[in-house]
């Protein structure tokens, strides 16, 4: 469990994996799919947050098996196990919904993805890097600053959407404007 992505070549291999009882992750993909490409790229960044579990690909036509015995119809497709079972699913490409389920089989993260650091330097890390790209999208960050210290994870996906989970409630951010903050159970205005 190094934090990163590998692939599974066979399924003795993947029910070895399963039967360690650790956290694992499974991505079924395809080659000529570009959704798969890029819930790859937030993938990787999950595998580096989430050191304690276990990340692996799958080739969805190259192991019809494997694909066969979790009823994968589509991809980009994940499988989420904890203690040996399978817990969740999520089918086509959402980051954000990825990104919280893992967290939930998971468990604690260490927030490392995109390069940006981990507690109070989370702030000037987005500044530094919106300044790069000729954007400055750190300004919404910025009204959570108090919450800086109580930050779990912290992405950017494809320059446009800022996510910030902050005490498991998920904020986040298009185009320089809050959409919403998110909890397990509702949806609200995030300037309450």
């Amino acid at each position: 469990m190094s934090g990163t992505v590998k692939d599974i070549v066979s399924k003795e291999e993947l029910d070895n994996l399963r039967h360690s009882g650790a956290p694992l992750v499974l991505h079924f993909w395809a080659s000529w799919c570009d959704a798969s490409k890029q819930m790859d790229q937030v993938f990787s960044h999950l595998a580096t947050d989430f050191p304690r579990a276990h990340f692996f690909r799958v080739e969805a036509e190259e192991h019809p098996e494997i694909s066969e015995a979790y009823s994968v119809a589509l991809v980009p497709y994940f499988v989420f196990f904890k203690d040996g079972k399978t817990v969740d699913t999520l089918e086509g490409a959402d980051p954000s919904s990825l990104a919280n389920k893992v967290g939930k089989v998971a468990g604690s993260i260490t927030p490392a993805s995109l390069g940006l650091a981990a507690g109070p330097t989370i702030l000037e890390t987005v500044k530094k890097n919106a300044k790069a790209s000729g954007q400055d999208r750190a300004q919404p960050v910025a009204t959570w600053s108090k919450h800086v210290a109580k930050v779990d994870l912290l992405l950017l996906f494809e320059e446009h959407v800022l996510c910030l989970v902050v005490e498991g409630i998920m904020f986040i951010w298009e185009e320089h404007k809050p959409t919403g903050k998110f909890t397990p159970s509702s949806i609200v205005n995030p300037d309450t």
